[in-house]
C-alpha cells in the first residue's frame, strides 16, 4: 500500500517536482532520506499530526539552512534544541492558517490550472463515517476526499 502512495505521489508531482516517500515505520527512515539526498538532507519538512518522534525526524532530515514547518498539533513542546537552529542554521516557519490574500492567490492558481489537487474520493454527505475511516487508516491516501451534501 506505501508503494502505491509513493506512487501516486510522484505521479502527482512529476519529475519536475520530485516528492520521495518514506516508511516511518521501517526504524531507518532518515538514513533513508539521506541516502536519498547524497547526505544533504531535505530543503524543507511539513510536518501535519503533531507527533514529537515526526517532528524530530524533519529536523534531522532537513540540510543546512533548511526549513522546518509544523503545522499540526497540540504539543506542548517542540523536539528543537538551539543546537538544531545553530548547527544547520535551521528556519522555522509556523502556519497559523491561510489569510485572505493566500486564499485568493491559490484560487487565481488554480483557475489558471498552474496548480491542482488530486481527489482520492467523492463520496456523499451519507458516508461521512467512511470518509473518516479512509482517512484513519488509508496507506494509500493522496489527496482529499470529497463529501456531496446532495447526494444520499
Amino acid at each position: 500500500m506505501l508503494l502505491m502512495k509513493a506512487v501516486r505521489l510522484f505521479e502527482f508531482g512529476g519529475p519536475e517536482k520530485l516528492v520521495y516517500g518514506v516508511d516511518i515505520r521501517s526504524g531507518d527512515s532518515l538514513r533513508l532520506i539521506r541516502d536519498f539526498t547524497a547526505s544533504e538532507g531535505v530543503d524543507a519538512a511539513v510536518e501535519l499530526t503533531g507527533q514529537s518522534d515526526l517532528m524530530r525526524l524533519c529536523i534531522d532530515a532537513l540540510r543546512l539552512g533548511g526549513t522546518f514547518c509544523p503545522v499540526g498539533g497540540e504539543l506542548l513542546e517542540i523536539p528543537l534544541r538551539v543546537i538544531d537552529m545553530v548547527s544547520k542554521e535551521l528556519n522555522v516557519h509556523g502556519i497559523r492558517g491561510a489569510t485572505w490574500n493566500d486564499q485568493r492567490v491559490v484560487a487565481e492558481l488554480l483557475a489558471k490550472r498552474r496548480i491542482s489537487m488530486p481527489i482520492h474520493a467523492i463520496l456523499p454527505l451519507s458516508k461521512v463515517a467512511q470518509a473518516h475511516a479512509m482517512l484513519e487508516t488509508g496507506t494509500d491516501l493522496v489527496g482529499r476526499i470529497l463529501l456531496h451534501p446532495w447526494d444520499v
